[in-house]
């Protein structure tokens, strides 16, 4: 008793193309190096843009002692401060 095999592939050149795409070890790894490329680029892209910046910095500091005159000290402080990049030479990298 033999049984009859039926094969619904469509061949066509447009089909196999995408099929080997889709399934080719290297054309994957290829594309995932192209993404990273194109995120460095924007990266550094984006360095050579103005860049500004904000810090500030909040200190407490407290001393108890049993010193005759000065039984305790106490010191609060804040720090803030602003800053910005622009780069002289936009050079083509």
């Amino acid at each position: 008793m033999q049984e009859e095999v039926v094969f619904n592939a469509d061949y066509s050149l447009v089909n196999l193309i995408e099929s080997a795409r889709e399934n080719n070890r290297d054309v994957i790894l290829l594309r995932k190096f192209h993404d990273i490329s194109l995120i460095s680029q924007k990266e550094i892209e984006a360095g050579l843009k103005p860049q500004v910046g904000f810090t500030s910095t909040l200190g407490y500091f407290y001393n108890s002692t049993n010193a005759n005159f000065i039984l305790s000290n106490q010191n609060a402080s804040l720090n803030v401060g602003f800053n910005a990049r622009l780069n002289i030479l936009m050079a083509n990298i």
